[in-house]
């Protein structure tokens, strides 16, 4: 009986440690078009790795990524490093990532602003300028937060 106990506690305890989920209602204030949408992020924890995807619910493809804590690195289709710029947001320290030296010579350099509990705060790629935020504000005020963001990045 004891046995049984045992098995039942080291199950349970692998089957909730190894992963856990967080879905969250997202905005995305999209400056391109000056359209506002609204998205599902879900964030799944894993041991040495935690998913995020991004569910639009039209016009778009959803996108997913993962981030690895240990290398400190985001990974889509291409590997996005740390660049050494943090931006605050509402008391949240967001990390600037972007594609690595080897990358250098891109015409459209992808980067984001991501918190690892927050995921992405804004794309900074050229020509596709995107805020993500959980709460909602105008687009002009998404506009004066993404120059500030920019501004960031080029200083």
């Amino acid at each position: 009986m004891n046995l049984r106990k045992g098995f039942l506690l080291i199950f349970l305890f692998f089957a909730f440690s190894c992963t856990s989920k967080k879905n969250e209602e997202i905005i995305l204030y999209n400056l391109m078009s000056n359209k506002i949408e609204n998205l599902t992020l879900n964030i799944k924890y894993k041991d040495s790795v935690i998913d995020y995807k991004y569910g639009f619910k039209e016009n778009y493809k959803d996108f997913d990524f993962r981030y690895y804590p240990k290398k400190d690195i985001l990974v889509d289709e291409d590997v996005l490093y740390y660049k050494n710029k943090q931006f605050i947001h509402q008391n949240i320290i967001f990390k600037l990532y972007g594609l690595g030296k080897e990358n250098g010579g891109v015409s459209h350099p992808r980067m984001y602003f991501f918190n690892k509990d927050f995921g992405i705060l804004a794309n900074a790629t050229y020509g596709v300028p995107f805020v993500f935020l959980k709460d909602s504000i105008s687009l002009l005020e998404s506009e004066i937060l993404f120059k500030k963001i920019i501004f960031k990045i080029n200083n």
